[in-house]
């Protein structure tokens, strides 16, 4: 009961402590450099207290100190659009491999692969509706108004949907897959589900070559959801495996049951499969848990674009897994204060643009995998509030372009370990503790950078593992300007430029890594060079001539990482009481 006691007054007066923590340096932003109104200046910590034995006992803790002064602050959430996150509504031109071999275990996610055996038109007028098409005898069609609901068991369907109501939807129940061209339709439905899918086939939607297409729920139901505080807990003892060549702990899917889970409501829902393809153009807008969710996998393929704004739920939440090989996806969750994308297993990105803003609330998270997040191509742009990009698993970066801010939190986190081994990655993490580029280190995981360009800047560094394959060097001045340009440079060039979107008034930390970095060889920081590229990707560059004031000098760069700077503390375990 006495240990009990004493891990209460730990967990408060941990609890207490990033309070204050958060006071001093979560005030960091002046987004823009336009400074904003801070918060007030923490409050006093707990007194000393007495020891919790008598007659020499635990000793109690010290007195508090002060909280810290209030730093600026956004009273807009919206403002982290000015980190330069910003929707682009071009579409790509892109090269797709159309998998149809039977053989092949994701054929079925192409809709090239299946046959369809009867196809009906549905056209939307206002209440009505004009179907047009051979049925099927199984098929059995009802609608009410404009609210569409179809069975048909024992056919593989497929219907084109057009025109447009204020207040219709579309439901189909079926044993078999499913197939939904839309074709220049403008749905918005008042009670509900705009789709809905509810058998546990795959559901194939295809957006009609050159057509826009427009789906609303204007029905709006408020889900809360509460979580609790955990201790984090570490084991001496785990399980490993090997990830390019190098041994680290083995992740665990974090994944848990919800009981009373709310029935799952949004724009477009499937109990199965849900894969999308076409040429077309899809602007969703959603009020209710999500914009688009499946209970299985969802799939974006290349050649659309679908926009998506949530104002209560996430933006795109999968049951299963999430893939993504390309397309152009915008998620808008600005004002939900839920997850941009969410999947309770596994989230794969290999080509495409996606880009996620999910400022709404502190909970907030561009891009959530209760297991695996795995990026090997296209180009990902993530603003949050919350984490900008959080694995429960392993967080794996082997290719494309990434740009990550959190407001408040860590850039790239993994509650397992931060594997980076290819791309272009510039992440902008909270104010201390938080990090740009963050794995689980309390409980055996690491973060190890075997590759790619890697511009990362945080409240607080964080350590590459010694089985990094590449060096890296951490520079922690006394502060990090918003707007200043800062350089690493050998004697004849500067080859990794970064300027600064944001400001860290207390500290700040930057990690710079490159494959053209050598061990052993000398170096330098700069600070406003003026002498860059065109060639910029979220204000970084890979070349440029030398400039600017030297301010830092790297001797000789050792294996993984060499830090230069200021003495910060680097996080690690925390340690624990104990009597004498």
């Amino acid at each position: 009961m006495k240990r009990f006691f004493i891990l209460v007054l730990m967990v408060v007066a941990c609890i207490c402590t990033a309070i204050a923590q958060n006071d001093r340096n979560n005030g960091m932003e002046q987004v823009g450099n336009e400074p904003r109104q801070g918060f007030p200046g923490g409050q006093n910590g707990f007194p000393g207290g007495q020891g919790v034995i008598p007659g020499g006992g635990f000793p109690g803790f010290p007195p508090g100190g002060p909280g810290g002064p209030g730093g600026p602050w956004m009273m807009d959430f919206k403002a982290i659009d000015n980190f330069g996150v910003e929707f682009n509504n071009e579409f790509l031109v892109e090269n797709e491999e159309v998998i149809v071999d039977k053989n092949d275990s994701t054929s079925f996610y192409f809709v090239e692969s299946q046959r369809f055996d009867h196809k009906i038109f549905i056209n939307y007028s206002g209440n009505d509706i004009e179907v047009k098409g051979i049925y099927p005898d199984c098929m059995k069609l009802i609608h009410d108004g404009a609210d569409v609901s179809i069975k048909c068991e024992g056919a593989n369907m497929e219907f084109e949907l057009s025109g447009m109501s204020d207040d219709g939807s579309f439901t189909i129940s079926s044993d078999k897959s499913v197939k939904i061209v839309l074709n220049g339709l403008d749905l918005k439905s008042k009670k509900g589900d705009v789709i809905k899918t509810e058998g546990k086939s795959p559901t194939y939607i295809v957006l009609a070559k050159g057509s826009t297409n427009s789906l609303e729920d204007k029905f709006t139901a408020v889900v809360r959801e509460t979580q609790g505080f955990q201790m984090p807990s570490k084991e001496d003892n785990y399980e490993k495996e090997i990830i390019n060549g190098i041994e680290v702990r083995k992740s665990v899917n974090r994944a848990k049951a919800k009981n009373n889970e709310p029935k799952t409501d949004g724009v477009i829902t499937s109990n199965g499969i849900l894969c999308f393809s076409g040429n077309g153009l899809l602007n969703l807008k959603g009020h209710n848990k999500n914009g688009i969710k499946s209970k299985q996998t969802i799939v974006m393929r290349a050649g659309n674009q679908i926009n998506i704004e949530v104002t209560q739920g996430k933006g795109l939440s999968a049951k299963g897994d999430i893939l993504i090989y390309g397309g152009v996806l915008n998620v808008d969750g600005s004002d939900s204060g839920k997850d941009g994308i969410r999947s309770d297993n596994c989230i794969y990105i290999s080509g495409g643009r996606t880009v996620v803003k999910a400022s709404g609330a502190e909970s907030s998270e561009g891009i959530e995998a209760k297991y695996n997040i795995i990026i090997s191509g296209g180009t990902v742009e993530v603003a949050s509030f919350d984490d900008g990009i959080n694995s429960g698993g392993n967080l794996i970066v082997s290719g494309g372009k990434l740009f990550v801010s959190s407001v408040f939190n860590d850039a790239l986190d993994s509650n397992s370990n931060l594997i980076i081994s290819g791309g272009h990655v510039v992440a902008y993490g909270g104010g201390a503790p938080e990090c740009g580029l963050d794995a689980n280190e309390e409980e055996g995981y690491s973060l190890y950078i075997n590759g790619g360009t890697v511009f990362s800047c945080g409240g607080m560094p964080t350590r590459t593992d010694k089985q990094s394959r590449q060096s890296s060097i951490i520079y922690t001045p006394e502060s990090v300007d918003s707007g200043m340009v800062y350089s690493l440079e050998d004697s004849k060039k500067s080859f990794m430029l970064m300027r600064c979107i944001r400001k860290y008034d207390r500290g700040g930390s930057l990690l710079f890594s490159s494959p053209g970095l050598e061990t052993g060889k000398s170096y330098e920081i700069h600070t406003g060079n003026s002498n860059t590229s065109a060639a910029e990707f979220h204000g970084t560059w890979t070349d440029g001539k030398t400039g600017g004031k030297k301010t830092e000098i790297i001797e000789e760069l050792t294996a993984p990482y060499t830090m230069i700077g200021n003495e910060m503390h680097v996080p690690g375990p925390m340690p624990m009481f104990r009597s004498e």
